[in-house]
């Protein structure tokens, strides 16, 4: 089965590093569920919750607004 790799950074560095089978983003027009195979993209994000479900689990990481990039299996979160 295909993962995500999941990355989110912040200015005071790395809040989190893992690989998921889904990601849900806040963005700024809506919500944004993410699964491996997903077209690439540019999301903006507002501040709130990012989650995340790996092995059968649901994980959650508070982010301020920032930026989402999903290409090739990869989420990449720059957060400000």
């Amino acid at each position: 089965m295909a993962v995500l790799s999941l990355k989110i950074t912040s200015p005071d560095g790395v809040l989190c590093e893992d690989t998921a089978s889904y990601v849900r983003l806040q963005a700024a027009d809506g919500s944004v569920g993410v699964l491996p195979g997903h077209a690439p993209m540019l999301v903006a994000l507002v501040k709130g919750k990012v989650c995340y479900r790996k092995d059968g689990a649901m994980y959650t990481v508070d982010v301020d607004r920032g930026v989402a990039e999903i290409k090739d299996n990869r989420i990449v979160i720059l957060s400000g």
